[in-house]
């Protein structure tokens, strides 16, 4: 029998088999899994010319190799490691699952728009809190002086970001998760520092001001400080965030 995935034939083919504890023999000792269920092993059987050839039990390493390479290519996460830059709030990474928190004190950003209406250039943002959760890239504003799980959160003062602060990335390429924190937050900081923005009319602050106008409004003005008090309650807080 000729085994076939798209258009390349296979070179082997993993059996698995299920046996009573009494079958074990000590030649393949290190070879077993035990578990609740029973015990068991992996057999590959390489394939040539179309036919299964005879098989040799896989080592527990051996197998433990192929879930972790399978598992690290298949959610694009790397292995986060390295000294935890002190703005980081919160952190979780799995096999499946990645979330990196972390804020910003109140600075100027470089912040570019697509409109000749709104001028890009340095602005004074209030704090603002950052979000990786899984692929998805999410940002908020936040008033306090210090920052922790209790923490109120605002939409942040920037378009193409919805009231829940999830961040539309249009055609923009998120980055692949790297090996260290400050490398992920460098990247990702440079999405809102640099990146351009498609400002629009849809944006109304509090005092029913609309944002587009109010940027308008800060380049006419020497020092392009937003003001806190016209920020909009987020839909979303750090709480919900982590529960993701």
């Amino acid at each position: 029998m000729e085994f076939l995935h798209g258009q390349t034939k296979a070179e082997a083919v993993l059996v698995f088999y299920n046996i009573l504890k009494t079958e074990k023999t000590d030649e393949y000792e290190n070879h077993y899994h035990d578990s609740g269920a029973g015990t068991s092993y992996i057999e590959m059987h390489p394939v040539k010319k179309g036919k299964i050839l005879a098989g040799r039990p896989l080592t527990l390493t051996f197998m433990r190799n192929i879930l972790k390479s399978f598992s690290e290519h298949d959610t694009g996460l790397s292995n986060f490691s390295g000294i935890i830059p002190k703005n980081v709030l919160y952190h979780k990474q799995s096999n499946d699952d990645f979330m990196l928190m972390w804020y910003h004190k109140p600075k100027v950003w470089s912040l570019n728009f697509t409109s000749n209406f709104v001028s890009s250039g340095d602005y004074y943002l209030p704090g603002m809190l950052i979000c990786i959760i899984g692929t998805s890239l999410y940002v908020y504003s936040y008033k306090d002086k210090t920052i922790d799980i209790n923490t109120k959160l605002f939409r942040a003062p920037l378009f193409n970001i919805n009231d829940k602060g999830l961040v539309c990335t249009g055609n923009i390429k998120l980055p692949r998760i790297s090996d260290t924190p400050d490398t992920i937050i460098s990247e990702y900081d440079s999405i809102l520092n640099s990146g351009v923005f498609t400002s629009g009319d849809d944006y109304i602050l509090k005092n029913n001001i609309n944002l587009s106008q109010y940027f308008k409004d800060l380049t006419k003005k020497k020092t392009k400080q937003f003001d806190r008090k016209l920020l909009i309650p987020s839909k979303n807080s750090i709480k919900n965030l982590i529960s993701l």
